[in-house]
């Protein structure tokens, strides 16, 4: 079964935003009807899944608060990302800064890609808890974080 995950993260799976995804994706709809799994953290729905993929993209959307992005980005970078590459289930990576935020925060998409569902499957389960919660501990209530599974077309 190929599987498609969206994760909010606590902050916005309970608010309107969670509502809306949960909405958009109800009413998604695919021409070839193989079983795909969006994940809520602790939520599933199921929906419908189009084509095999080709290339995934894990991405991961990170707020900051511009007071922390030097060491922030550093920690990222040094720490972070080695750890998920790593692991030998991505084939590449990139990081972009996020030219429209607010004025508070600054956001970051790190982006991981992959041509199995296999490999990101495993990489949530194992090796992912690991590296948000040293994330959530190292910069406490100084982000937010949007993660989503793209495929290409």
């Amino acid at each position: 079964m190929s599987s498609v995950f969206v994760f909010l993260s606590d902050e916005y799976a309970h608010t309107n935003v969670g509502r809306r995804v949960r909405q958009v994706l109800r009413r998604t709809s695919c021409a070839a009807k193989k079983n795909a799994c969006v994940n809520f953290f602790s939520r599933q729905l199921q929906l419908p899944c189009a084509n095999a993929f080709d290339m995934l993209l894990y991405n991961e959307t990170i707020g900051i608060d511009r007071d922390i992005e030097p060491v922030w980005l550093q920690w990222i970078q040094e720490n972070y990302i080695p750890a998920a590459m790593n692991t030998g289930l991505f084939v590449e990576y990139k990081i972009f800064k996020i030219l429209q935020d607010e004025e508070e925060t600054i956001s970051y998409s790190i982006q991981y890609f992959s041509r199995s569902i296999d490999h990101i499957q495993e990489y949530i389960e194992v090796f992912a808890p690991k590296l948000m919660e040293e994330h959530r501990v190292k910069f406490l209530n100084k982000h937010v974080v949007f993660r989503t599974l793209l495929e290409q077309v």
